[in-house]
């Protein structure tokens, strides 16, 4: 079969004739065969002081499983990955003069998607990023002040956890980000371009090169105040990575991109993909999922299936 080479397999050799990697072959990243967080989006990106976002996850579950039940919450100050991202605090640590203050409760509940209350004065936030004389700064709030969203996915037969940072903005932050949007991809077939649907309204060839092309609009790369690489003040545009996730086969990038200045446009939406034989992939349909994230917590995605069939 025809394969895309996604990686190099390298041998480090220390003295041992016999030690080697040869044959070994891992799955690619983007590759889909088991239970999968793939993006979980916040919209709006960045909430305000007294502004609701939803937060939202986009998954992969393997045909077999159960409808998987998603359970979700936040802390503002997590532990470490090591020890599964714990909380570290709970609401009583913000009680003011005034009483505790309406912060959202840390187990935001269950659903596919949840709502949160940014409910922390802007003002305490500012504080917080800011530090104090006997406190330095504690955090990089760039874009807002940032806590973490756990999400806890479970089927019959797989569970796992996933965490992303959800920005607050504080009183002074302005120039709220979007999310980037995807209107669509499509698959040159035939020497014509086809929009592929949710339904497997048309198929690609097995063990063949199909080209893709995703639809984004340029503007889906915003511009906005921030700082450059020199850590100075400018006008930047964001920088846009789409994510090519398949069942079956191999894409010629797992990931395109773009970058104002060192990459056209183009380049983030083209890319190609080698579905595999029957032998290696039995089904007759596969899913082809995009994620589109920004440099500012910005994430969106689209999901297709096509059909396929073995070359005549």
């Amino acid at each position: 079969m025809k394969r895309f080479h996604v990686g190099l397999c390298r041998c480090l050799l220390l003295g041992a004739a016999t030690a080697g990697c040869a044959g070994d072959r891992f799955d690619p990243f983007n590759r889909l065969n088991s239970l999968r967080v793939l993006a979980i989006q916040s919209d709006p990106v960045a909430p305000a002081p007294g502004e609701s976002t939803t937060l939202s996850a986009l998954l992969f579950v393997p045909k077999g499983q159960s409808q998987p039940v998603l359970t979700w919450s936040w802390c503002p100050f997590p532990g470490s990955a090591a020890d599964g991202y714990p909380c570290t605090v709970d609401e009583k640590l913000f009680a003011g003069p005034g009483g505790q203050l309406a912060l959202p409760p840390l187990e935001l509940g269950t659903g596919d998607s949840v709502p949160f209350e940014h409910s922390i004065p802007g003002e305490l936030l500012s504080t917080l990023c800011a530090g104090v004389a006997e406190m330095p700064e504690l955090v990089v709030c760039d874009g807002g002040f940032p806590v973490q969203v756990k999400l806890h996915v479970k089927t019959d037969k797989d569970e796992l956890v996933a965490v992303r940072t959800l920005r607050l903005r504080t009183d002074e932050q302005t120039g709220a980000n979007e999310n980037p949007v995807i209107e669509g991809v499509s698959a040159r077939l035939g020497g014509k371009w086809h929009e592929l649907g949710e339904a497997a309204d048309a198929t690609l060839p097995r063990d063949e090169v199909t080209k893709l092309k995703a639809s984004v609009a340029e503007d889906q790369a915003e511009q906005y105040v921030g700082l450059d690489d020199y850590g100075k003040q400018a006008t930047l545009q964001e920088r846009l990575r789409m994510t090519w996730f398949i069942e079956s086969g191999d894409t010629e990038n797992e990931h395109t991109g773009f970058i104002d200045g060192l990459t056209d446009f183009e380049v983030l939406l083209d890319n190609s993909w080698i579905p595999a034989n029957k032998d290696d992939y039995s089904r007759d349909a596969s899913e082809l999922i995009l994620v589109l994230r920004d440099n500012r917590d910005g994430v969106s995605w689209h999901r297709v299936t096509v059909g396929l069939e073995d070359k005549p």
